[in-house]
């Protein structure tokens, strides 16, 4: 069984706005999280909060891109929820993911999402099935915002 969750969705848009989905606040608040820091460079802040009350708990809190390059590809860190926390956001290193951005057909995006790091005992194959699920979610939730007019935006 791989423990590598890979999600792959065609986007409305270009790769270059596709990539401004995931590092832009306030385009990132709209899809997945109800807040975010987001330092855009390599080693910056890729921090997002889903409790606008209690910040530290159900966030991503500490974690950093690993790579960026603009409309092609980015990595960061990523921590999980307070039922997975306990082991999720104490492992060295953290789960990782990667968006991987690419030219599709007439201004098409090919997104692919792999979120990999993934432990080896029940709970973490528990965590992992929880989040390939969200992610499929999320993705789906991203792809109808971008599907909306542009002047929408």
């Amino acid at each position: 069984m791989s423990r590598i969750i890979h999600q792959k969705i065609m986007l409305d848009c270009s790769p270059q706005e596709a990539f401004r989905w995931f590092i832009e606040k306030e385009r990132l608040i709209r899809w997945l999280a109800i807040d975010a820091r987001i330092e855009a460079w390599p080693g910056g802040c890729y921090e997002l909060f889903w409790e606008q009350d209690n910040t530290a708990v159900n966030s991503t809190i500490g974690c950093r891109i690993t790579v960026l390059e603009t409309g092609r590809l980015l990595a960061f860190d990523w921590k999980g929820p307070r039922d997975f926390a306990e082991f999720m956001n104490t492992a060295d290193p953290l789960t990782h993911v990667t968006v991987v951005f690419s030219a599709g057909n007439e201004a098409n995006t090919e997104l692919h999402l792999i979120h990999s790091g993934w432990g080896k005992t029940a709970q973490w194959e528990t965590a992992r099935q929880w989040f390939d699920q969200v992610w499929a979610k999320a993705l789906d939730r991203l792809r109808l915002l971008i599907s909306v007019p542009r002047s929408d935006l």
